[in-house]
């Protein structure tokens, strides 16, 4: 369960990263 919680966590900030990164272009 550890395992997909930071799967998770870490899908959901390059999901961030991804909306923040087309804001700035």
């Amino acid at each position: 369960m550890a395992i997909t919680r930071d799967q998770q966590v870490v899908r959901l900030q390059v999901t961030v990263d991804h909306i923040h990164g087309m804001q700035v272009l």
